[in-house]
């Protein structure tokens, strides 16, 4: 802990005391000002811990990088992940057409081509059905 000044060490310096004197002083009463300070932040810290608040957070080490002995080994290091179609893996269980009647359809509508839809529904029993739609 650092030394406490005197009233008697104050009163004893005048105009022509030496300058190294008082950079002394001055170095002991700072030593002083942060003993007090890192007092009064423990009992603030202690206060707020007793009112159920979180006191001051504690200082974090800084994490440490691995080192890397290339540029190389950094960018392999990130490895970008896709995902992969699931459909080639579907068991179809049956097929169903689908027509649509022309006469519910505007009447300048004409046939493009056929779109394949698969549909999964899971009931107690896997029900994977690929359609084959008209479509106008």
């Amino acid at each position: 802990m650092a030394e406490r000044v005197s009233a008697q060490d104050l009163a004893g310096l005048g105009a022509g005391t030496d300058p190294a004197v008082l950079l002394n002083l001055i170095e002991r009463l700072m030593a002083r000002v942060q003993v007090l300070e890192e007092e009064l932040a423990r009992a603030r810290d202690e206060i707020n811990r007793l009112k159920g608040e979180q006191g001051r957070p504690t200082k974090l080490k800084p994490r440490q990088r691995a080192e890397h002995s290339s540029d190389r080994e950094r960018r392999e290091a990130a490895k970008t992940w896709h995902k992969g179609a699931k459909l080639p893996e579907i068991v179809i269980d049956r097929q169903v057409e689908v027509r649509l009647d022309p006469a519910d359809l505007p009447a300048d509508a004409h046939l493009k081509d056929h779109v394949t839809v698969t549909v999964q529904d899971l009931v107690l029993r896997t029900d994977n059905v690929r359609c084959w739609c008209e479509r106008w």
